[in-house]
This record gives C-alpha cells, sequence and structure tokens, in this order.
C-alpha cells in the first residue's frame, strides 16, 4: 500500500527536514552495513585461501622431509661408495707402484741380459708377466675410479633434489604468512565498516529521536488508494487502520483455536488439561490465550455431580460447579465437563465443551440447551435390538450431537459410534450407581424402594448414552400387570431422574417381563424407542397414547378406561346408561346434583342440596294414608303413574293426578 501526501495540505517544513535527516541517515547506516558485510566476506574468503596455503606448505614441507631423508641416505651411499672408491684408488696405485717396480725390475734384468742368455730369457719371462699383472691392476683401478665417479654424481642429485623440496617448503610458508596478513586486513576493514554501520545507525536513531519518542505524522494529510477496499472503503489513512482495527475486534470471539486431547482418571480424582490456543473477548476487553497445559490436575470438589473446566482471562486454569451461564461462556474460555460419583467420590467420564471461536456459536447452543432440556434425543441410527440367547442387548452404530463436544474444530458436533454387541451398561436408582452389567434387571423402583418384580409384571427400564460412548441404565419407577398397560404406562410415569443423567442422551425404555429369559421376541420383552413426532407414519415413542387423531378408539378396554376416568358407559347411543349403584349405606358424600340407583330402595334417587330423595322410576314420591277395615293404618304409595287403587275382583288401578 502506497503512502504519500495527498492535495489535503503542504504539511510542515520542519517535519520534512526530520524526515529526510532521518532518510538520509538510514540509507547511509545502509550503505554501510552492506559494506561490512562485503569485508566480512571478503575476510572469510581469505581465511579460506590461508586454510588451502597452510595445507599445501604443509604437504611440500612433508615432502622436503621425505626428500631430505632419501638424501641423507643418497649422501650415506654416496660416502661409502667414495671410501670404496679410495680403497680401489689405492689398490690401483699400488698396483701401479707395483708395475712400476716390475718395470724397474725387468730394465734390470734387460741390462743383465747381455751377461747371460739364459738369465735374459727368464727375466723375459718374468718381466712379460709382471707387465700382464700391471696391465690387469690398471684396469681394476679404473673400473673402481668410475664407480666411485658414478656414486658421487647420484649424491649430487639427491643433494639437488633435497635443495628444491626445501625451496618449495620456504614458498608455501610465504605464501601462509602473506596470506594470514590478507585476513588480518580484511578483517580490519570488516571492524572499520561494522564501525561505520553502527555509527550510521546512531545517527539514524537520533536524527528519529530529535522529532520526539512517540512522533505524531499528520496522517489527515496521508491518502491511500482505495480502488479494490471493499469493507472499508476510504482514501484517509487514519480512518482506514482504525476501521480496520474494529472490525478485527468484533470479529473475535470467546473459545478454543486449537484441538487438543483431554484425559481423566476414571475411578480417580485428577485430570489432565493439555496446552490450548484461543481467545476471550467479552465486555471485559480482549484477551488472547495460550495455555501450556497441565498433568494431575485435582478435582476441587468431589460433593459435587458436575465440574466445568475452563481457562480465566489471565491463563490460568479454573474449575466451577455451578451450570455455566450466558455471560460465563462469554467470560471463560471453557474446555470440558467432568462427571462424578458424589458416593465414592470418584470421576465418572468427562465431556468436551470447547466453544470454536465465534459468539454465534453460544446462540445455537443455548438453541441446543433448550431443546435438550425438552426431551429432544439429538441421535441418528444407533437402532437397540434384543438378543436371542439371554438378556442383553445390541446398538447398532450411529452418532449424536454433542454441541462442541469433540475437542476438534474442524468436526465440533458429530460424535461417532461404531455397533456394539452385547453392551454393558451402568445400572442406576434415582439417588446412585448400583451396579455394572449386561443382562436386564427383573427389579423396579417403588418410591425408592429396590423392589423384585411380581409374578407376570412388566416394569420399564430408562437407556441412556453419554457423549463418551457409555451406556447407563436407570430402574423403571412403575410395575404393570401386562406388556400394553406397560407401554402406555412409562410414558406417564412421574419419574424422579438420578442427577448423573441429566446430560445424558436418552434413548428409550427396555421393558422386561418377571419370566423372560432372553430379549429376542416381542411378548415378554420390548424396546420402545423415545422419539419426538410422527416418522414414517408411526411413532413407537408414542404408542399406546390417547390421541386425537383416533378418538381414543385404541383403548384396550374401553369400560374399564371410562371407569378409571369416573364416566357413565353406555351399550350404545340409542340404547341406555349405567347409573352407578349401591345401598343406602353406600351413598357417597353428598354433593347437590348427584344420582344415582338405590338397591336398598329399589329406586333412582338425586341430592337436592338438602337430603336424597327418589326420582320417577322409583319409589313413591308421596305415601298416602288410610285406614284399613279392622282399624290399623297403612299408607298407599302416590306415584306419577296416579292414584292407586283396588278394584272388586283385586286388581290394582290407578287414577290419574293431575
Amino acid at each position: 500500500m502506497a503512502i504519500y501526501r495527498g492535495s489535503g495540505g503542504s504539511g510542515s517544513s520542519t517535519q520534512d527536514s526530520y524526515l529526510n535527516a532521518v532518510t538520509e541517515q538510514s540509507i547511509i547506516a545502509t550503505t554501510k552495513a552492506a559494506e561490512a558485510a562485503a569485508s566480512a566476506s571478503a575476510a572469510s574468503s581469505s581465511e579460506a585461501g590461508v586454510n588451502t596455503s597452510a595445507t599445501n606448505a604443509a604437504n611440500s614441507a612433508t615432502a622436503a622431509a621425505n626428500s631430505a631423508t632419501v638424501s641423507d641416505t643418497s649422501k650415506d651411499t654416496s660416502v661409502a661408495q667414495a671410501t670404496v672408491a679410495t680403497t680401489k684408488a689405492s689398490e690401483a696405485s699400488t698396483s701401479a707402484t707395483n708395475a712400476a717396480t716390475s718395470a724397474s725390475t725387468a730394465s734390470t734384468q734387460a741390462t743383465n741380459s747381455t751377461n747371460s742368455s739364459t738369465v735374459a730369457a727368464t727375466s723375459a719371462t718374468n718381466s712379460a708377466n709382471s707387465a700382464t699383472a700391471a696391465a690387469s691392476s690398471a684396469t681394476t683401478a679404473t673400473t673402481k675410479a668410475s664407480e666411485a665417479s658414478t656414486s658421487a654424481t647420484t649424491a649430487t642429485t639427491k643433494a639437488s633434489e633435497a635443495a628444491t623440496s626445501a625451496t618449495n617448503a620456504a614458498t608455501s610458508a610465504t605464501a601462509s604468512a602473506t596470506s594470514a596478513s590478507s585476513i588480518s586486513s580484511s578483517a580490519t576493514t570488516a571492524t572499520t565498516k561494522a564501525a561505520e554501520a553502527s555509527t550510521s545507525a546512531d545517527e539514524a536513531a537520533a536524527s528519529a529521536a530529535s522529532i520526539g519518542s512517540s512522533p505524531t505524522f499528520a496522517v489527515t494529510n496521508m491518502t491511500i488508494d482505495d480502488t479494490d477496499l471493499i469493507v472499508n472503503d476510504t482514501t484517509n489513512l487514519q480512518t482506514y487502520l482504525e476501521g480496520v482495527d474494529h472490525s478485527l475486534f468484533k470479529s473475535r470471539a470467546t473459545g478454543v483455536s486449537t484441538t487438543y486431547v483431554s484425559t481423566v482418571a476414571i475411578g480417580g480424582t485428577t485430570f489432565a488439561q493439555p496446552a490450548v490456543s484461543g481467545e476471550i473477548s467479552s465486555i471485559e476487553g480482549y484477551f488472547n490465550i495460550n495455555y501450556t497445559g497441565a498433568t494431575g490436575v485435582t478435582v476441587a470438589n468431589l460433593a459435587a455431580t458436575s465440574t466445568y473446566v475452563y481457562i480465566d482471562k489471565t491463563g490460568a486454569l479454573q474449575q466451577q460447579t455451578t451450570i455455566p451461564t450466558r455471560l460465563d461462556w462469554c467470560q471463560k474460555m471453557f474446555t470440558m465437563r467432568i462427571g462424578v460419583d458424589t458416593v465414592a467420590g470418584t470421576i465418572l467420564g468427562f465431556e468436551y465443551l470447547s466453544n470454536p471461536i465465534g459468539h454465534y456459536s453460544n446462540s445455537i447452543r443455548d438453541i441446543y440447551t433448550y431443546l435438550l432440556a425438552q426431551g429432544v434425543p439429538f441421535k441418528k441410527d444407533q437402532t437397540v435390538t434384543g438378543r436371542a440367547g439371554d438378556l442383553g442387548f445390541d446398538v447398532a452404530a450411529g452418532s449424536l450431537m454433542e454441541f462442541g463436544g469433540t475437542g476438534d474444530i474442524h468436526n465440533a458436533n458429530i460424535k461417532n459410534f461404531n455397533a456394539v454387541a452385547n453392551t454393558s451398561y451402568t445400572l442406576l436408582s434415582r439417588t446412585a450407581i448400583v451396579s455394572v452389567g449386561t443382562d436386564l434387571v427383573k427389579y423396579w423402583d417403588n418410591a425408592g424402594t429396590t423392589t423384585a418384580l411380581g409374578s407376570t409384571t412388566v416394569v420399564g427400564h430408562r437407556l441412556f448414552r453419554y457423549s463418551d460412548g457409555a451406556f447407563a441404565m436407570q430402574y423403571g419407577q412403575g410395575n404393570y400387570a401386562n406388556m400394553a398397560l406397560a407401554k402406555a404406562g412409562v410414558l406417564q410415569e412421574d419419574y424422579v431422574l438420578n442427577p448423573l443423567l441429566k446430560d445424558a442422551t436418552f434413548f428409550g425404555w427396555w421393558l422386561i417381563e418377571s419370566t423372560a429369559t432372553n430379549t429376542g421376541g416381542t411378548t415378554l420383552t420390548s424396546f420402545v424407542e423415545y422419539t419426538i413426532g410422527i416418522q414414517g407414519g408411526s411413532s413407537s415413542g408414542l404408542s399406546g397414547a390417547l390421541l386425537k387423531g383416533n378418538n381414543g378408539s385404541d383403548f384396550n378396554d374401553a369400560a374399564a378406561t371410562l371407569e378409571n376416568l369416573g364416566g357413565v358407559s353406555k351399550d350404545s347411543s340409542t340404547g341406555a346408561a349405567s347409573m352407578p349403584t349401591g345401598t343406602t349405606a353406600q351413598r357417597p358424600t353428598a354433593a347437590t346434583g348427584l344420582f344415582r340407583f338405590n338397591s336398598t330402595d329399589t329406586t333412582f334417587e338425586g341430592y337436592n342440596g338438602t337430603e336424597w330423595g327418589p326420582l320417577a322410576g322409583g319409589a313413591a314420591a308421596t305415601l298416602f294414608p288410610f285406614y284399613k277395615a279392622n282399624g290399623t293404618s297403612d299408607t298407599i304409595a302416590l306415584t306419577n303413574a296416579g292414584f292407586p287403587f283396588y278394584k272388586a275382583d283385586g286388581t290394582q288401578d290407578n287414577i290419574g293426578v293431575s
């Protein structure tokens, strides 16, 4: 982005001079630094040359030493050969002397030969022999002299080679000295250049300081090119910078920005929070979080069913046992919730609570939390089926939605699970953990007391799954006479949920009759899946419920249902209704408007607010007194049918009363 003066003003001449000075000094500092770098490079190259020369000198010195050794050896050989030559020469001189002596003797003998021919002949012979011997000695002397000359020549050659090697060594040593001198010179130059660069930098710093420790430039007089700007479209530099900063801040949110893997000691009391990065953005401000991690952290309160772990704005690891509020999710970077068995005082498990960065996540979390509170099962697939050989059950593969529940910012919400055969689960009562097993139990929660099922009675246990994949089941709290009543009744139970199951996903009800031996059929055992709404035209979760759509026509026993509801039954729309029947002694507590059939008086009666009285079709409303012929009194019932009398033939009749 180019920054230049716009047309808004000429600027300050003082500031311009300061800026020019700073720029000039900065350029000088840069140049000096470059020269220093070049000198250092040259010094490095010279040093490499010295190293090479030193190596060559060492090699030459080695060669000279070898040549000197050879020279010494040749010299010794020459001395020995010279000695031999001297010996041979001495022998030749002796032979020559002998030859001269022989010649002298021959001459003497030749002189004497005149005196005696025999003597002369003999002396001549001797003289010839002596001459032959002298010639042989002279030849030997010549040979020995030649050998001595050859040895001397060899000694001279070796001495010359030794001198050459010494000369080479001296030359290499001179080159090494020259290179060392060059290195010293280059190093001196580099030091000088570095000092000059430092001085230039100091001058630049001084120039910058001369305009103030915190200079304020007139950015209002500077403009930027807004051709390709989209969000923060302005040509004013100050406005642009403020807009960028505010946009960055507003786009930040509380949450994590790295993936991590937490661990807890199940059955223990400690947990590990790995290193995690993120940020906190709230009304308290913006805080960049880089937590380094910790192991062996103890759960602070083992008397609370849940502990929420988070990083605060100072970057410290914290815990709380209260459910995080909307404000907590903004001001704290939560990482996980730890479930605790408060009876044993140990950890049951944990779930991730990480918010991938973005306040929108909190809004989605709110929706998720409210739907979960209404019992919405956030699961897919995971069909529950029985087993033919035992009282266990299997669960197919599937997934759970646990908002922010994976620790992976790229797949924050979906927990995938493989199929499970003969599922192991934790059994709970309304207040405690009971056991761990695989078979369905034939007990029910009778107002807090665990009670064995009666003969052929049925209970409906509730099945749950945590986001870590573990299963749990809580005792059913109703006891039903048959499977049909159980399917309808479990939906209406006034159920007391164990607090440990508050955050688990509800799967449905496992119904079991007391005589069941396996879960493979549908008569003595049945799993009723919990669903919301109609799926595929039916809903197993609403099976047996009273639905408006069928006008209650699916009651197993309509009369019994009507009686349980306190209604009056009828045989048909044009037939008769059956009224409550009982003796006078069985009359209910009086209330105006009550109507019944009195089996004692064999009449219908009603209560008028003051007393019970007969209605039409029952006993006479009024008794008409009379006296018999014998003088005794009696009464005749006066009914709506008229005034009764007896005819002469003894039959009864009535006179209408109007």
